[in-house]
């Protein structure tokens, strides 16, 4: 089986595994409450975020707070098979875009993610060296080729995590995974307290 049909399959098990909305909602909000406790989110200007699915970590509460705290807040918008982000000041501006997702529209302000200070990535799945499953497209791939020196995390759901993604020469690991039960840089799993940031 070659890797495209690994993660086609994978993709495929995790979202059949999806937790109840119930969960969904307490992890979700246990995620946010852990980044935004996390000086380099409380430090940056700029963050650069995604509108969740329904099988993701709703990081909802965390894009209402960066517009609250008046940080520039970046979210993407897909065009033509191109992901740029936009600068949004209210969610309720936001429009369903290609794949049903709500987006910036079109006349936002466009600005490079790389201004960001924290880069927030969406997953199917994740594992604990920091690969992540995307939804195939390979749009936040490029993101994190375009940006390897930011700060990027992803938001993981418990049951989004796997032993290994498959991974291919190009993919690119976050720096960071955030969960419910707490922030680690990715690769050496050691935990880090909301708070602490080395």
């Amino acid at each position: 089986m070659g890797k495209a049909e690994e993660k086609r399959a994978l993709r495929q098990r995790v979202r059949r595994s999806l937790i109840g909305e119930a969960l969904r909602v307490r992890e979700s909000q246990a995620i946010c409450e852990r980044l935004m406790a996390w000086p380099v989110y409380q430090n940056a200007d700029t963050v650069a975020a995604f509108v969740p699915l329904p099988w993701e970590a709703d990081v909802k509460l965390l894009l209402a707070d960066a517009l609250w705290q008046g940080k520039r807040l970046l979210l993407p918008r897909v065009a033509e098979g191109e992901m740029h982000f936009h600068i949004v000041s209210s969610l309720e501006e936001l429009k369903p875009g290609t794949f049903g997702i709500p987006e910036p529209e079109a006349d936002a302000p466009s600005v490079s993610a790389a201004e960001a200070q924290l880069i927030l990535v969406p997953l199917d799945a994740a594992d604990r060296q920091g690969f992540r499953l995307g939804k195939g497209g390979g749009y936040y791939d490029r993101l994190l080729a375009e940006c390897p020196a930011l700060v990027t995390c992803a938001a993981v759901l418990s049951s989004q995590w796997v032993e290994q993604v498959p991974a291919d020469p190009w993919d690119l690991p976050v720096s960071w995974l955030c969960d419910a039960r707490g922030l680690n840089p990715a690769k050496d799993g050691e935990q880090v307290t909301p708070g602490s940031h080395r």
